[in-house]
């Protein structure tokens, strides 16, 4: 089988959650034996030692709007499409992600090739009425769409108006072999408590909640600390919240950290915090769970599929910041819940979430299409 993906970016440093999603997705499928041919912007980094896909290159670098892209991801799918129907042998799927982007290629190549089956990767609920709109048209065109949770597939059914039946849930993975948990006896030797913050600094990840939520916490336990590792827009007002708390020396700003640097402050943590108010599945969670951290997340969207309320972590009132306090202190200051939380949210990871396991399904999928 071949593997049509045109992509914006598969970074091996990439700060965005659909980028590492993709990056990774397509190396599995490498591994098991597929063909990948992948379109990129020039210039654009890949990770070192694939030897399994193919990279083809546009004359350009970035592409400003985005939607521009598909000037060049149209033309080049229809070449490995044409390509592609002299060896008969060799089955084709074009794969779609983030359909705001490249809705013009998946729109006119299944119109185009009605034959050639598409698959449409859907992780951001966009919603307004050309996103509804859009979604709507290209998601009912898809062979197969791929949701990386149950609330999203409801979103999708009930919102948008897609097809149940052609939607598949299938988490995201995570990689368990490189995000390691620390030993047990190094969990209660830290003299102070430290939460962590790993996102982007945008409006819909609630950075300025994360730090507001630890400045009322901090104002009642003085030996807690907050590291805020990200970077983006919002990076001066959040310093600004932080003079304005008088909470300079509780918080630090160590940018967007990867590899080593990442896993270090995952180890340095007592607790993962994420109050984003509009996700798809997120990975941050996910290697946060790998890394053996309890998680206090929002009571909404896709992460009561992640976080087990009371066993990896907890599920806090969205907007309730006295709710998201009591969480913390809970997890913080009861060394049993904690280690019981790091222990279960490790065992998560590897059971039931891991890039191979997230690979395999959607293979299957794409294979019961040829």
């Amino acid at each position: 089988m071949i593997i049509l993906s045109p992509q914006l970016g598969i970074s091996p440093t990439a700060t965005t959650g659909g980028e590492t999603y993709d990056r990774e997705l397509l190396k599995q499928f490498v591994k098991m034996g597929q063909e990948v041919r992948i379109l990129l912007p020039k210039n654009k980094s890949v990770p070192e030692g694939i030897t399994g896909w193919k990279i083809d290159r546009t004359q350009f670098s970035r592409f400003v709007p985005p939607y521009t892209f598909n000037l060049f991801s149209i033309p080049w799918a229809i070449k490995q499409i044409q390509r592609s129907t002299f060896n008969v042998q060799r089955s084709l799927v074009l794969r779609i992600h983030s359909p705001e982007y490249l809705f013009p290629t998946g729109y006119l190549i299944k119109k185009l090739y009605p034959k050639i089956p598409q698959v449409v990767h859907y992780h951001l609920d966009q919603t307004g009425m050309i996103w509804t709109k859009m979604n709507r048209i290209l998601l009912n065109m898809a062979d197969a769409v791929i949701a990386d949770s149950e609330f999203l597939k409801k979103q999708l059914v009930e919102r948008v108006g897609i097809d149940r039946e052609k939607i598949y849930v299938i988490y995201c993975g995570v990689d368990t072999e490189s995000i390691i948990p620390l030993q047990h006896s190094t969990f209660n030797v830290q003299r102070s408590k430290t939460i962590l913050f790993l996102g982007r600094f945008i409006e819909r990840k609630r950075p300025d909640l994360a730090i507001e939520i630890f400045a009322k916490l901090h104002a009642k336990h003085p030996d807690t600390r907050l590291i805020m590792v990200g970077e983006g827009p919002m990076e001066d007002e959040l310093r600004l919240q932080v003079t304005g708390y008088k909470i300079q020396d509780a918080v630090e700003f160590p940018g967007p950290l990867f590899g080593k640097e990442k896993l270090k402050r995952y180890h340095e943590a007592d607790l993962f915090l994420f109050p984003s108010q509009k996700e798809g599945f997120v990975l941050v969670v996910l290697e946060a769970m790998a890394a053996g951290l309890p998680l206090l997340v929002p009571d909404a969207l896709g992460f009561p599929e992640a976080v087990e309320n009371g066993k990896n972590g907890y599920l806090a009132d969205p907007d309730n910041i006295e709710d998201w306090v009591k969480k913390s202190e809970k997890i913080l200051f009861s060394p049993v819940l904690q280690n019981s939380m790091r222990e279960y949210s490790r065992y998560l990871s590897e059971t039931k979430f891991s890039w191979k396991t997230c690979a395999q399904k959607n293979l299957k999928i794409y294979q019961s299409l040829v």
